[in-house]
């Protein structure tokens, strides 16, 4: 078996080479467990149904679904007479899931204004504030910011004078 064919037969989408009378000539490991919930006349139906008037290759998207294969197109080809092929693309069966945001929706100037009067206690630090007026309000852990933006605070605690500026940087980013 050539490696172009192994592609072919371990390919999770399964793949089926009918004759022009709907017998099976070739199919892959997975169209062999797809063959399990359906016939190969259904499939056999689709792939004359969904095929290209002349010759060549016609790609659908279709929903279908053959007990636990959740179909969301296929791909119908043939070159001559004798022969056609198709080729069903399965939707995966698991989801993606992103994490959820940690937090609450806050006012992000609100908990930079009580770290800046929570730190400016009993220090002689000069506090100064740029800020962004169109951000609007985020979804952030306050605790974690807040225990964050304090340390930050701390770090400069020897300093006369610090600024905080809050804005969007649009088009830079961190280089690793």
């Amino acid at each position: 078996m050539t490696f172009e064919a192994q592609w072919l037969e371990y390919d999770y989408n399964p793949f089926i080479l009918f004759s022009s009378n709907g017998k099976i000539i070739s199919l892959n490991t997975e169209a062999q467990f797809l063959l399990g919930g359906v016939t190969h006349n259904e499939i056999f139906e689709l792939a004359t149904t969904y095929a290209n008037v002349t010759f060549g290759f016609k790609t659908t998207f279709i929903e279908l679904e053959f007990g636990r294969y959740k179909i969301f197109g296929l791909t119908v080809g043939y070159e001559n007479e004798d022969e056609i092929g198709i080729k069903l693309y399965q939707t995966p069966s698991f989801k993606i899931r992103s994490p959820k945001p940690n937090g609450e929706l806050t006012n992000i100037y609100t908990l930079v204004d009580l770290c800046i009067s929570s730190n400016s206690i009993s220090r002689k630090i000069i506090f100064t504030k740029e800020f962004d007026p169109t951000i609007p309000e985020i979804v952030i852990d306050s605790n974690h910011f807040i225990k964050l933006l304090n340390k930050i605070y701390l770090c400069f605690k020897d300093s006369s004078k610090i600024d905080t500026k809050i804005y969007y940087r649009v088009g830079e980013y961190i280089k690793f």
